[in-house]
C-alpha cells in the first residue's frame, strides 16, 4: 500500500506540474512537486523505485511538452530537449545517490544485527567467565552465566583497573 500511495502520488504531482494548459503560464514551483515523492521512494524503495520514479518523471515531463503544456511550454523544440534533460539530470543524481547510500546503509545495519546475533549466541553457550579489559586492566565489560562465580560484585570492578581489585600476586599474573 505505500508503493500505491507514493506511485499515485508522485503520477499526480507530476501531472500537475508538466501537463498544465497551454493557455495559461503554470508557476515555476510546480518542477518541484514530484521531488518529496521522489525522495521518499528512494529513501524506501532504493535503485528500482527510484528508477521507476524517474521514468514516470520522464514520462509526464515529455507528454507535456510534447502537448505544449507545463513549464517547457513558450520555448523552440531544442531548448525543449535541452532543458528537460537538464531538470531530469539534476533531480535524477541527488535521487539515486540518495537511495544507493540509503541502500548500503541497510546493508551495514543488516551484517551488524547479524554479527551482533551470532556473537550472543556465542556469548550464551560459553560457561566461562570473560572479562573485556583495555590494554591497561581496566574492566569495561564482563560475561557470566552465573553471577555467584564473580569474584566481587560488578559495581566493585567495573571502569576499575584490575590491580585495584585483585589480590597483589594474582594480579601480577594480568
Amino acid at each position: 500500500t505505500e508503493g500505491l500511495l507514493a506511485a499515485t502520488g508522485l503520477s499526480v504531482a507530476s501531472w500537475l506540474a508538466f501537463n498544465g494548459s497551454s493557455h495559461q503560464h503554470p508557476s515555476p514551483a510546480l518542477l518541484y512537486a514530484p521531488v518529496p515523492f521522489l525522495l521518499r521512494i528512494a529513501m524506501r524503495f532504493g535503485l528500482r523505485g527510484t528508477s521507476l520514479a524517474l521514468t514516470t518523471i520522464a514520462l509526464f515531463t515529455t507528454a507535456g511538452a510534447t502537448r505544449g503544456g507545463g513549464p517547457f511550454m513558450d520555448i523552440s523544440h531544442l531548448q525543449k530537449v535541452t532543458q528537460i534533460q537538464l531538470f531530469l539530470l539534476l533531480i535524477s543524481l541527488p535521487s539515486l545517490l540518495l537511495a544507493v547510500i540509503t541502500g548500503e546503509r541497510r546493508q551495514a545495519e543488516n551484517s551488524l544485527r547479524e554479527v551482533n546475533d551470532r556473537n550472543q549466541a556465542m556469548l550464551k553457550a560459553f560457561p566461562d567467565l570473560m572479562f573485556l579489559l583495555t590494554k591497561d586492566g581496566v574492566y569495561l565489560d564482563y560475561h557470566t552465566q552465573n553471577p555467584h562465580l564473580l569474584f566481587r560484585p560488578p559495581e566493585a570492578f567495573m571502569y576499575r583497573n584490575l590491580r585495584q581489585i585483585l589480590p597483589g600476586p594474582l594480579a601480577e599474573e594480568f
